[in-house]
């Protein structure tokens, strides 16, 4: 459920290595022998240690040639034609992301400060880029007037600037990544050994969008309709939310807050109708039904180029892809990423998070 389309990306010794000089550098290893950081590491009690190495870090698989042979890219997973990362096994596949996934990306992305945010804005751009393109991200993002103004002191965390960075990092980290995948699996033909020889059987892939966010805030000034509890992104559709929904854990969904307020009955019921549809759509596609919208299980439904959109209003309707992104997305796919190489809003992406 959790992840990007490759999952959690392999990466090659050159950036695992990286990561070990890091941490070796963060507790004072940096100029020591081999021999030194054996001893220190092998003589070192286990709680001590836990205490000086860094509290996070960037796990990875790495790409050593044997075990795991190659990296799968997003170039890969887009590409019909190459079997790498997409074995005959899998014939059908679901996969989706969630409007302000980037809430996913806090600690990387949402929590920096305005100036530093902008500054990797700035680097990320002018190295991936061309001016032109630069210039049509900031302008389809709505970031044109910050970014003219790069000393930026302050920015509250819902301003016009956070939320436009919001869209950004969702749109390159999730949502791009999960429609070029989708494209390489729909149009995949299988040649497993199991086929007929004129037999002709193609993979089916099925694209979700979730969009359940705070849409009711007229219905009460003090309640929210879909808060988890304690967290900063209850009035955001991110992954934590869409998780909550489809294992049905009603009570972080229906609880307000600390205080133990309890939202109106009517949007407790609709909370709990949500979270049983989505969970009959995947429990549906895990049983080999395809995708079908709550209450149509039995019909069929013409779902090919059409996406399933979780949301607003605790609603589930399938959408044409190209209106899907007009009315959600903007048209920031076809207007824009369409005519960029996924390597550079992918690296662009990267930059973003600092990586």
């Amino acid at each position: 459920m959790s992840g990007d389309p490759t999952l959690r990306r392999a990466r090659n010794m050159t950036w695992q290595n990286s990561q070990y000089e890091a941490i070796a550098s963060h507790i004072s290893l940096a100029e020591s022998s081999v021999e030194s950081r054996v001893d220190f590491f092998r003589n070192t009690p286990a709680d001590e240690l836990i205490n000086k190495i860094p509290p996070a870090g960037h796990w990875s698989a790495a790409i050593d040639g044997t075990f795991v042979r190659y990296d799968i890219t997003i170039g890969i997973l887009s590409d019909p034609n190459d079997n790498r990362g997409k074995p005959d096994w899998c014939e059908q596949i679901f996969v989706g992301d969630a409007e302000h996934d980037a809430t996913c990306l806090h600690a990387r992305v949402m929590s920096l400060p305005p100036t530093e945010l902008m500054k990797r804005l700035h680097g990320g751009l002018e190295s991936t880029l061309s001016i032109s393109q630069s210039e049509k991200v900031l302008t389809d993002y709505s970031l044109t007037p910050m970014y003219q103004n790069p000393r930026i002191q302050s920015a509250e965390p819902h301003s016009q600037f956070y939320d436009s960075v919001l869209e950004l990092a969702s749109d390159l980290r999730f949502h791009l990544p999960k429609v070029k995948l989708a494209e390489g699996f729909a149009n995949r033909r299988l040649t497993g050994s199991g086929l007929a020889k004129k037999e002709t059987k193609w993979t089916k892939c099925w694209r979700y969008e979730y969009h359940q966010s705070l849409q009711e805030r007229q219905l009460t000034l003090r309640f929210k309709p879909n808060p988890i509890l304690g967290s900063n992104f209850s009035n955001y559709a991110g992954h934590e939310q869409e998780l909550a929904f489809l294992l049905q854990n009603f009570p972080a969904l229906s609880s307000f807050s600390h205080s133990g307020h309890s939202p109106p009955h009517e949007i407790q019921e609709k909370t709990a109708e949500f979270g049983k549809n989505m969970a009959a759509v995947w429990i549906g596609f895990a049983h080999g039904e395809g995708i079908h919208s709550p209450g149509n299980r039995n019909q069929k439904e013409q779902t090919d180029d059409k996406v399933l959109v979780m949301g607003p209003n605790y609603e589930f309707k399938f959408v044409a892809k190209d209106e899907y992104n007009r009315e959600y997305r903007k048209g920031r796919v076809e207007k824009l990423w369409e005519h960029i190489p996924w390597q550079r809003w992918f690296e662009l992406g990267e930059k973003l998070q600092g990586c």
